[in-house]
């Protein structure tokens, strides 16, 4: 739900939240997380600006802090 409705704003915290949530699952690949996203979304539906922020959500990965809190869910 958080790639679904995701804000790339610099203020938005989605950015962080799905980083701690795609470090937690363990997932390395903008396809793993679309894998996980279409069990519970129809995969068509999303949009492009969400394709684009997952991938620059893991592309980013190394640059992000390991640890968060405050998880919004």
């Amino acid at each position: 739900m958080k790639c679904m409705a995701a804000r790339s704003e610099e203020l938005s915290e989605d950015r962080g939240d799905v980083q701690f949530l795609v470090r937690s699952l363990g997932l390395t690949t903008a396809e793993e997380v679309f894998g996980v996203v279409g069990r519970f979304y129809p995969i068509d539906r999303l949009h492009a600006r969400t394709r684009y922020f997952v991938g620059e959500v893991i592309a980013g990965l190394d640059d992000a802090p390991e640890n968060r809190s405050g998880l919004k869910v």
